[in-house]
């Protein structure tokens, strides 16, 4: 099977191992053996109902996702896919009635984390991955690295149907630019260029993003001790302003 392969150019950043649920070693592992647009630590599962976290992306305020783990404290989710205003709705969408019954999320920690690929076509792999592309070490180091962008707590609102919007205060043009030169210059003292590139695989430079969120604490549900979120969505600058309003 040919495909792209991305690799992950690990010199020059920041280990963020301390023992999370969802840390580098966990993203990379998503990146490379899944799918998934978003994936959470934990989903409620019960015969009949469908609680995954993919509800958070289909648009329909019907459908949630939920976690009976700890009320929902401690648990996160993984999301590969960013945008400059983040909006959430909170709870369960599909009553007030189902809203006030389950848990809601209070507090959350975000945290956006930035890896630096090199895409290469013309590469041959007996299995490809899901993504037909994969996030490998090139400096043979099985650490992985990944470069911490921002790193903040906020606030949800608890309001039925409110949407909670958060404004990322980052350049992604120019962190781009300024990541994809910087590991240019590291490929090249290290030799990792030659490695990768060269007539028979011909690629380019650029980086990726995944958005880590983490529930910190709940607004307490009336009934169940279920936690319910019902929608993620992003948005461009063009399209929102500029404030976490």
């Amino acid at each position: 099977m040919r495909f792209f392969v991305v690799i992950l150019c690990l010199g020059m950043f920041v280990n963020m191992y301390g023992g999370e649920k969802i840390d580098t070693k966990k993203i990379i592992y998503l990146y490379n053996k899944t799918d998934y647009d978003v994936w959470a630590t934990s989903e409620l599962k019960e015969k009949g109902y469908n609680y995954s976290a993919k509800n958070l992306i289909d648009d329909r305020l019907d459908t949630v996702w939920a976690t009976r783990v700890n009320g929902g404290v401690g648990e996160g989710l993984a999301i590969f896919r960013v945008g400059k205003r983040m909006c959430i709705i909170n709870g369960h969408g599909r009553s007030r009635e189902l809203f006030i019954k389950n848990n809601r999320t209070k507090e959350l920690e975000l945290k956006l984390y930035r890896y630096y690929i090199i895409i290469v076509a013309g590469a041959t792999v007996e299995a490809g991955p899901p993504r037909e592309a994969l996030l490998i070490n090139p400096l043979e180091d099985e650490t992985p690295l990944i470069e911490l962008v921002v790193k903040t707590n906020f606030v949800l609102k608890d309001e039925y149907l409110y949407t909670n919007k958060f404004y990322l205060s980052i350049d992604f043009d120019k962190g781009e630019k300024e990541t994809a030169e910087r590991m240019k210059r590291l490929r090249v003292e290290r030799g990792i260029f030659e490695k990768y590139m060269g007539d028979d695989y011909p690629g380019y430079d650029s980086v990726g993003y995944v958005l880590v969120l983490t529930i910190k604490s709940i607004y307490k549900g009336s009934k169940y001790n279920d936690l319910c979120m019902s929608e993620i969505w992003f948005l461009n600058e063009e399209e929102e302003g500029k404030t976490n309003k």
